[in-house]
């Protein structure tokens, strides 16, 4: 049973024992296999009680023919015919499909596959993982016999180093990192007139972006997400928006920017900015705070005293302006919003905000990063370098197009 070449060098009883475990997982019923923390169990004790296993459901081997004739035959045998194995692996490579469309012929596409192509962000549109996991078998050993495993390359490719998550070899520390590992991808160099060209012109519609990875609500946040980055919206005087009436044609997509000064009873809005699809302005209005400013920040806000002056504008018509111009279908885009539509007191579901989306993550803590670094790093954008303050239709646009990004080429490219 034991290879000649080992000789007398090897422990016997340690060999038998993992005979029997392994006759015990592959028996014809499931439902006396052993799981997993019993073979654990079983490896590590020699005095844990053990059933005796009966004919696995497939063996290869000799097998005595019916009708009580003594000759015997050579060969795979299974008892019912579903659990014969290939010893060959199969050179067919499985057939990746469209999420939600289900597998061709009943093959589930590798992991490594679907990892480049979705990421570990994207897990709620992935159908199936297929993981194939051989102890043993390093990046060496597999590149060096490729002319051996001629079939798992081909179906495979070349292998990824990834980083282990324990220095103590352990196989579900092997099989964690393999599934969460990450592939860096290189960035494309896109400037922001480039995301807006379609046949010749600019964006008018969500619709003119083809073949995007995601539907465009799958950047929005999740509940867990506006608990997490402070949004709320159960305070007193916030106004929900509304579904659009039936018939209209609500926007899209909409960018929101808002500026705010200090007054004796916080920060209070002083200009709010929506910008469309086309980078056009849709609402630009400065707002008179209903509170005495002490502070009009203008180093950040960009609001001078001379500005709000004559401005008699509240925020109680802002609400009246900006609900019928967001709906509830509207896809509302910005960066760290929860400071804006507190300031503004409006709620709103569908929300794409910037911050949440480049976050970068360092261990157990998110660091969200500044608009004006993510514009000159993906849009090759100078913004908020005036000196004169932030301009809010400059800071609605960048956060549209860094939001537009995402959505053409995946949560995870940049």
């Amino acid at each position: 049973m034991a290879d000649a070449s080992l000789g007398d060098h090897y422990p016997r009883s340690e060999m038998l024992n993992c005979v029997h475990i392994g006759l015990l997982c592959v028996q014809k019923k499931p439902s006396i296999r052993p799981d997993a923390s019993e073979v654990v169990l079983m490896l590590s004790s020699q005095s844990t009680s053990r059933r005796t296993p009966s004919r696995p459901a497939f063996y290869s081997g000799h097998s005595s023919t019916s009708g009580g004739d003594s000759r015997v035959s050579s060969g795979n045998v299974s008892e019912n015919g579903v659990t014969m194995s290939e010893l060959q692996p199969r050179c067919t490579a499985p057939t990746m499909s469209t999420p939600g469309s289900g597998e061709a012929d009943g093959d589930a596409p590798a992991a490594s596959t679907y990892y480049d192509v979705y990421g570990p962000d994207n897990k709620p549109l992935i159908p199936k993982v297929v993981l194939l996991y051989v102890p043993g078998l390093d990046a060496a050993l597999y590149m060096s016999q490729s002319r051996l495993l001629s079939s798992l390359k081909e179906l495979c490719g070349n292998p990824k180093p990834v980083l282990a998550s324990s220095r103590v070899p352990d196989e579900t520390h092997t099989i964690d990192a393999l599934l969460t590992c990450r592939v860096k991808r290189k960035r494309q160099s896109k400037t922001s007139n480039q995301l807006y060209e379609s046949d010749g012109g600019k964006l008018s519609s969500l619709e003119e972006l083809k073949d995007i990875p995601f539907p465009v609500k799958y950047y929005t946040l999740s509940g867990k997400d506006f608990k997490d980055n402070g949004y709320s919206f159960s305070l007193p005087g916030f106004v929900p928006t509304v579904p659009a009436p039936s018939g209209s044609s609500p926007y899209e997509i909409l960018a929101l920017d808002c500026e705010m000064c200090v007054t004796v009873a916080g920060f209070e809005l002083t200009r709010v900015t929506l910008v469309d699809i086309k980078g056009e302005v849709v609402l630009d209005k400065l707002v008179k705070p209903a509170n005495p400013i002490t502070d009009y920040n203008t180093r950040f806000s960009g609001i001078t005293a001379e500005m709000l002056s004559d401005v008699m504008t509240t925020l109680q018509e802002i609400q009246e302006v900006l609900v019928g111009l967001v709906y509830k279908e509207t896809i509302l885009v910005g960066h760290s919003l929860e400071n804006d539509l507190m300031a503004l007191r409006i709620s709103h579901d569908l929300i794409i905000d910037t911050a949440v989306l480049y976050k970068y993550n360092r261990g157990p803590r998110c660091i969200k990063i500044a608009l004006r670094v993510l514009a000159k790093k993906y849009l090759s954008r100078e913004i908020q370098n005036t000196g004169s303050g932030h301009d809010s239709v400059e800071d609605a646009r960048a956060a549209l197009d860094l939001a537009l990004l995402k959505i053409k080429y995946g949560k995870t490219y940049f």
